[in-house]
């Protein structure tokens, strides 16, 4: 059994003020026995920002926050970040264990025109381990691209992970 909670959040102004969300929402889940949480796709910085202005050095320190986050509360923890620097950057999920310890990244490869100005596109399927299950996660607008998810349930993976920054039109 895999207990996943999800966490949907209004984005804050500052990445400090998003890292403490993520901090109540990961204690909250912890305290409900959940075993992962899964993060909006940028949920260290926001998405509507601009992303020229945020050092490489910051987005780190804001993975390392939350890295210790998921030590503090023994949780799993998939979250939406920005991941690189200036010269290439990502629109990231990344993946930190019970005890901290980074165990994945994925880099959105199906960008909308609006990622396009920051983003550099991924050029890899998401497959991950989550103890005993095997799981994929696609970002967003990726939706709309079944093979990014069925090459990976092919592979074995059971569960599906889909952030989503909720700034994205079903229409379009």
């Amino acid at each position: 059994t895999l207990r996943v909670a999800a966490a949907q959040m209004i984005f804050a102004r500052t990445i400090p003020e998003n890292l403490e969300k993520i901090a109540q929402a990961t204690q909250t889940a912890a305290g409900a026995g959940a075993d992962v949480i899964l993060f909006p796709e940028c949920a260290t910085t926001g998405y509507a920002v601009d992303f020229d202005t945020i050092p490489g050095s910051v987005l780190r320190d804001a993975l390392r926050e939350v890295a210790g986050i998921a030590a503090r509360f023994g949780i799993q923890i998939l979250v939406g970040s920005a991941i690189g620097d200036r010269r290439q950057r990502f629109n990231g999920l990344v993946l930190f264990d019970r005890r901290g310890r980074f165990r994945h990244a994925y880099a959105k490869c199906q960008l909308t025109e609006g990622d396009r100005r920051w983003f550099t596109p991924g050029d890899s399927l998401s497959l991950f381990s989550l103890g005993a299950a095997r799981a994929t996660a696609v970002i967003c607008h990726e939706r709309r691209y079944p093979e990014l998810v069925r090459l990976p349930a092919m592979a074995g993976a059971q569960a599906v992970f889909h952030p989503n920054a909720g700034m994205d039109d079903l229409a379009a």
